[in-house]
């Protein structure tokens, strides 16, 4: 049910006056609303936000972190604002002999680990296969960083073959590409 309130005259709080409708709104653009800029905005606002998606193949069998092949610069406009990252990938896993397998992913900001990463730790993922097996795995992680700089920052992810079988990074069977988005945050 739709309600429509018609009036041609609203008095004021003190019933001195009036008040008169008659085409307020006309003229009204959207280029003559205000707009706010990024230093009015209250805190918890999102500042800016930089994404990229990727899908070069990558293999590997590395014991060691090795980059996926991208990266993200994002220059923080403020030097206390989080930055909540979102990274996800497609990787497949394969087995030469029957044995446990893990991937691990990490992401780092210039040279430092975000977060995660470790893969003796929770953060890979592991599996058993049997010799020949196989497994599509799709990895996705939200991160919250702290760069503490108003200079420019680089992210990118990294993986590791945990146990050195061999992991295919982006494998279009497994999903597509890499997605990896950093939004800022206003403290």
């Amino acid at each position: 049910m739709t309600s429509k309130l018609k009036t041609d005259v609203l008095e004021t709080v003190s019933g001195s006056g009036t008040i008169a409708l008659t085409n307020q709104l006309s003229g009204m653009t959207s280029a003559s609303l205000p707009t706010l800029t990024h230093a009015e905005m209250p805190a918890g606002s999102v500042v800016q936000m930089v994404h990229t998606n990727y899908g070069t193949t990558l293999n590997t069998s590395s014991t060691a972190f090795v980059d996926i092949g991208y990266q993200l610069s994002i220059t923080p406009l403020y030097a206390n604002s989080k930055m909540f990252i979102t990274f996800s990938t497609h990787i497949y896993l394969q087995n030469s002999s029957a044995a446990w397998n893990t991937v691990s992913c990490r992401i780092l900001r210039d040279s430092t680990a975000v977060d995660g990463g470790d893969p003796a730790n929770s953060y890979g993922f592991g599996k058993y296969l049997g010799a020949g097996q196989y497994l599509y795995v799709t990895y996705a992680k939200t991160y919250i960083d702290s760069p503490n700089t108003t200079n420019a920052v680089i992210y990118k992810p990294q993986v590791t073959a945990g146990q050195g079988n061999p992991i295919e990074v982006n494998n279009s069977s497994a999903g597509g590409p890499s997605q990896l988005t950093i939004i800022e945050i206003k403290q």
